[in-house]
């Protein structure tokens, strides 16, 4: 009985129908991957927004997003200029690519000064 429940399961799950797309892709700089990277996937037409954060390689995805499109991918780091792709059409069943390049938009500090409040000081 329970190999006849089984393979009915799996003829039923054969007949399920994939509704959605899904984005992926990698973010890097010039020097590797940026890790912890937030990614922001908007379908222009809905207004509907995704959004997830790259793992340590830089890698991420975005499942379950409206199929069609287009779509707007924004790309943000601390330290980056962030960096914008649009027009990006997800197709029903399937993952697209999309892959960015940061540029860092880091600001040097030349001198930092440690200044003691005299008021508190014993």
């Amino acid at each position: 009985m329970l190999s006849l429940v089984a393979a009915l399961a799996f003829v039923v799950s054969g007949y399920a129908q994939v509704t959605t797309a899904s984005i992926s892709g990698k973010v890097v700089e010039k020097d590797g991957p940026v890790a912890g990277a937030i990614v922001l996937a908007v379908h222009t037409p809905s207004g509907s927004q995704y959004y997830t954060v790259a793992d340590k390689d830089g890698h991420y995805r975005i499942t379950n997003v409206v199929p069609g499109g287009p779509y707007s991918v924004r790309f943000e780091s601390m330290g980056y200029t962030a960096c914008e792709v649009k027009d990006v059409y997800a197709p029903l069943a399937e993952t697209v690519v999309v892959d960015a390049t940061l540029q860092s938009d880091a600001i040097a500090l030349n001198e930092a000064l440690l200044v003691a409040d005299s008021s508190e000081s014993g």
